[in-house]
């Protein structure tokens, strides 16, 4: 019995080998699809809160690059995200510019958070965010988590949306980009973007404009945006960085005639923010980061009668917040932890 027992524990010996090998040909094969789509440099932020490589991530994220939304020839971020599967929007209508509800499987819009730098936008009173609000131009990437997100944003079990926008350019010398389109029923986008780094600062600046009339009548859309970003890297291991952003996107939602008395709809949402990122090296692995944000929201939802113009109904919310986070990350070898507390 002894001899069958000590014959059996050396075949299972000798067999280990080929299973550890077997596991690391499936690794190779699983990591060879994964480059078909993303590089290697390619990290994720918002599925940890800190930069990770996507192969490593095991939460369903969806990557949006800044080269994939200039191949979708995209105007604002619902031309983005409807594309995708798992991601469900309720538009008020297809026109330029339309205010839209986002849900991803099945979600309330109220369980999906919408970030921009990981600083959340969604309103405290509806629960929803304005995707509108965010001018197309400014984004490097869009980060999508598709499915409950609690452990690292709380009561987000319907999923993230974070926007990344652009960094300051590295060179000397500024650069600048200057675009302008049109099309059928008055429909326009425009835009000028420059960045660049004088001495330890660095700079990127956008103003734009769109504005539609719209497929059908009254129901026209116009936004102007601004947002700036700064940086500062007064000595090595500590950076600075200052984000200001304003849009103004204004939508006449069109005639209802079905409803009594027959109505006309607008819908304006005004969001204005200032948001600090501090990044402090504390020791080679260990990063402190700090992060303050104000931001300041006004929606207004106008019906008036049709033909009088009289008002029937509204909405009105006007919302100003201020929050903080705080975050020990540390990264040494194949160990990785965040420490923090969100305010």
């Amino acid at each position: 019995m002894a001899k069958i027992i000590i014959g059996w524990i050396l075949f299972m010996l000798m067999m280990l080998p080929c299973g550890s090998a077997y596991a690391n040909d499936q690794l190779k094969k699983e990591m060879e699809i994964l480059r078909l789509f993303y590089t290697d440099k390619e990290l994720v932020i918002t599925s940890t809160r800190q930069p990770k490589p996507i192969s490593k991530v095991a939460k369903n994220v969806s990557i949006i690059t800044k080269k994939d939304i200039e191949i979708m020839n995209a105007h604002n971020v619902t031309d983005i995200l409807h594309r995708l599967p798992g991601l469900f929007l309720d538009l008020y209508s297809q026109d330029m510019g339309s205010p839209a509800f986002i849900q991803i499987h099945g979600s309330e819009q109220r369980q999906v958070l919408v970030m921009i730098d990981g600083m959340p936008i969604n309103l405290h009173s509806e629960g929803y965010a304005e995707l509108n609000s965010v001018p197309v131009d400014i984004i490097r990437k869009i980060e999508i988590i598709k499915g409950p997100a609690s452990s690292s944003w709380g009561s987000s079990i319907g999923g993230v949306i974070n926007i990344i926008t652009k960094e300051p350019r590295k060179s000397k010398r500024p650069k600048g980009h200057i675009k302008f389109s049109y099309g059928e029923k008055y429909s326009y986008d425009a835009g000028v973007q420059v960045s660049g780094t004088y001495r330890k600062l660095g700079y990127y600046l956008f103003a734009g404009r769109q504005g539609t009339d719209g497929m059908r009548d009254k129901r026209d859309f116009k936004r102007n945006s601004l947002y700036s970003k700064l940086s500062l890297s007064p000595r090595e291991g500590l950076d600075l960085k200052v984000s200001l952003g304003y849009s103004d996107p204004e939508n006449a939602l069109g005639r209802y005639s079905h409803s009594p008395p027959p109505i006309n709809s607008y819908y304006k949402n005004h969001l204005y923010f200032l948001k600090t990122d501090t990044r402090a090296e504390l020791s080679e692995g260990m990063d402190l980061h700090f992060m303050f944000y104000h931001i300041k929201q006004k929606v207004n939802m106008d019906n008036k009668e049709l033909y009088t113009e009289m008002p029937y109904f509204g909405l009105s919310v006007d919302e100003e917040t201020y929050g903080g986070r705080i975050r020990l990350a540390i990264n040494r070898a194949r160990h990785r932890a965040n420490l923090g507390v969100d305010m």
